[in-house]
């Protein structure tokens, strides 16, 4: 929870309420969510968990 407020606190939110958005204040593109994704799946499993493709999808 103290990751999002303080993600709010530092970026806002969008007028329309949305946490998080581009550097333009747009939605933010699916090619973007699977480049993250595709970052934070490398960061957090193991060499084995990443060959079985566990959570390989948002």
């Amino acid at each position: 929870m103290r990751m999002l407020l303080d993600h709010i606190a530092r970026f806002g939110v969008a007028a329309d309420g949305r946490i998080f958005q581009n550097e333009a204040g747009n939605y933010i593109d699916n090619s973007a969510y699977c480049v993250t994704w595709g970052r934070a799946r490398e960061a957090a499993l193991t060499l084995d968990e990443h060959a079985l493709s566990l959570a390989k999808r948002p």
